[in-house]
């Protein structure tokens, strides 16, 4: 389903400032591509999306003991990764 892909809308001080400029900030899976994020939003939100920009947030290291490895990065639509919409 189309929902499952926006996966939380991020809430901050920064962002629900944001909001009063109709920008919106959401996690999003990280195999979409900004045309697939636009479609997305319009389709699921009846809205006019005017730009899209992302935000991929690197991965973070983990150590246990001797072995390191790292946690899963995170795709993010942002307040640097803004939907500006009409």
């Amino acid at each position: 389903m189309l929902i499952d892909l926006v996966k939380y809308p991020i809430l901050t001080e920064k962002t629900t400032g944001l909001i009063e400029k109709n920008q919106y900030t959401f996690f999003v899976d990280m195999r979409l591509t900004k045309k697939h994020i636009k479609i997305l939003i319009e389709n699921l939100f009846n809205v006019q999306v005017l730009s899209v920009n992302t935000h991929r947030i690197p991965r973070k290291k983990k150590r246990i003991g001797f072995l390191e490895g790292s946690a899963a990065s995170q795709n993010m639509l942002n307040s640097s990764k803004l939907v500006n919409l009409i």
